[in-house]
């Protein structure tokens, strides 16, 4: 077809008329616009056919970090909730892991890390396009040592009926932000009645004993209860802890 129509065009060429040599460039426009377009088409369908490489390769870009929401260490005994830093990876594709700890997803980007024992762990993030595993090392710690507490209080003034009606010797924390179980395993306390001999009592748990509980149900007004040589151990703990004292006068 295009040999025919340079033909054409010399032989209409000599007798000077000009449409025809319009409608041939206008024929190889066409064909040239054409092409270019086939070629587009053409790319188009292999971007359409590889979204997952393309996907990969973005991942690839990117980069991807855990991080610890409440501390810069790993408490045991406690859950430690963990952020995954993810920019440009979804959450879908993330394959998150972990050494020495037991790590459960909670949410988009989001897991729980619980820890049974000191040292250091490993959480592991990986994705496709990531040339390998990322690898990030955090501290495992105890919790710091408690209160000893009863019915939330460190000592002082205390009704005769709600002392009463205490069973056991319990821990609390102070500007921390975790809810560790700290327990008592075992205490003195020693009842003071008024214008009596003070009367001691070994108490082995943090649950009264008969005991205890015998000499705590005489209290009155004007008595006076000590709880002292507490022993607490906490998660993680490879021995007792020595903690507070604690007075009540009874009102």
């Amino acid at each position: 077809m295009p040999d025919a129509c340079l033909l054409k065009l010399r032989k209409k060429y000599r007798e000077q008329k000009p449409p025809i040599i319009y409608t041939c460039y206008m024929k190889y426009s066409i064909l040239i616009i054409i092409g270019l377009l086939s070629l587009l088409l053409m790319g188009c369908d292999e971007l359409q056919d590889n979204p997952d490489e393309q996907l990969e390769n973005s991942i690839a870009q990117s980069f991807a970090y855990p991080s610890l929401e409440k501390q810069n260490h790993l408490i045991v005994g406690a859950n430690n909730p963990v952020r995954i830093n993810a920019d440009g990876v979804p959450d879908s594709l993330l394959l998150v892991s972990a050494l020495n700890i037991n790590l459960s997803k909670t949410g988009a980007y989001t897991y729980n890390a619980t820890a049974t024992e000191t040292g250091v762990v490993e959480i592991i993030v990986d994705a496709p396009g990531f040339e390998m595993p990322l690898k990030y090392e955090f501290g495992v710690k105890t919790a710091p040592t408690p209160f000893a507490a009863l019915n939330g209080r460190l000592g002082g003034s205390m009704p005769n009926g709600e002392f009463r009606a205490q069973t056991a010797l319990g821990t609390v924390f102070k500007n921390f932000d975790f809810d560790v179980d700290c327990e008592v395993v075992g205490f003195e306390m020693v009842y003071v009645a008024r214008r009596q001999d003070p009367v001691p009592v070994v108490n082995v748990g943090a649950q009264f004993t008969d005991r205890t509980a015998q000499l705590t149900q005489q209290a009155k007004p004007g008595d006076i209860y000590y709880f002292h040589n507490v022993k607490v151990r906490c998660p993680g703990d490879q021995s007792n802890r020595s903690v507070n004292s604690l007075v009540f006068n009874i009102r």
